[in-house]
C-alpha cells in the first residue's frame, strides 16, 4: 500500500517490511541456510537496524577498543592495502592509532538486520537501490567490512562464544553486479572467509524461506 501512490523505496522499509513479516519458520530457515545447518535454532532473537556498541550497557575506553581491534585485525590494513579492487592509501585508513575516530566508527556502526542464536551472531546488510558505502574519513572505511569489524569486536569485548556470519540482501538483478564489488570480494577472500558466496541473497529468497 502506497502513501498518495507513492512507492517507499528506502532500504529501511524494505528491511522492515519484509524481515517483521518473517515468522519462526522463516527465521529458523534463514538461520539454517546462513549456517549450513550448523547453528542452533532454539532460541533466535532478531533486531534490525542494531546499534551494537553504542547501545551496550558495558561502556569501554578507546585503548580497550583499539586493543582488541588490534588483537583481531592486526594485519587488516595491511591485507586491504594490498588488495586489488580497493583503494585505501591516506594514512589514517584502517590504522588503530587514531582511537578517537576509529572509536566513534564502532559506536555509530548500525547493521540492518542481527540474528542472534546461541552459537551465532548473523549480521545482515540490506541493500535495495544503493551500493555499498565508503566513507574516507573514517578509520574504517568500507561499509560491510566495518560492520564485520564492529561484530567481532563487540563479540570480543562481552566475551561471548559466538561466530560471526555476515549476509547480504539485495535485489534479484544485483546479485552479480554486488558479488563483483571490492568489499564483497574482499569478505570473499579472506581465509577463512568472513562472507560465503552463498550468504549474498535476495529479497526474493528471503520471502520464500517463510512470511
Amino acid at each position: 500500500m502506497a502513501i498518495l501512490g507513492i512507492t517507499n523505496r528506502t532500504e529501511n522499509w524494505k528491511t522492515a517490511e519484509v524481515f517483521c513479516g518473517l515468522r519462526e519458520e522463516g527465521r529458523v530457515n534463514l538461520v539454517r541456510k546462513l549456517s549450513n545447518c550448523e547453528s542452533s535454532t532454539d532460541d533466535i532473537k532478531l533486531e534490525l537496524f542494531w546499534y551494537g556498541m553504542r547501545d551496550c550497557h558495558t561502556k569501554w575506553t578507546k585503548e580497550d577498543t583499539a586493543k582488541s581491534y588490534c588483537r583481531i585485525f592486526r594485519t587488516l590494513r595491511d591485507d586491504i592495502l594490498r588488495y586489488p579492487k580497493l583503494k585505501a592509501c591516506k594514512p589514517h585508513i584502517y590504522n588503530a592509532s587514531n582511537m578517537s575516530t576509529l572509536y566513534s566508527n564502532l559506536m555509530h556502526t548500525e547493521i540492518d538486520i542481527v540474528l542472534e542464536t546461541s552459537d551465532h551472531l548473523f549480521i545482515g546488510e540490506a541493500k535495495y537501490e544503493s551500493g555499498l558505502g565508503t566513507d574516507g574519513e573514517n578509520v574504517l572505511v568500507h561499509q560491510l567490512i566495518r560492520e564485520y569489524v564492529m561484530a567481532r569486536v563487540l563479540v570480543d569485548l562481552t566475551n561471548k562464544k559466538k561466530k560471526i556470519v555476515p549476509f547480504v540482501v539485495v535485489n534479484e538483478n544485483k546479485l552479480d553486479s554486488i558479488k563483483n564489488t571490492g568489499q564483497v570480494g574482499f569478505m570473499i577472500d579472506q581465509d577463512p572467509s568472513w562472507l560465503k558466496e552463498c550468504n549474498i541473497l535476495s529479497w526474493n529468497e528471503i520471502k520464500s524461506l517463510g512470511q
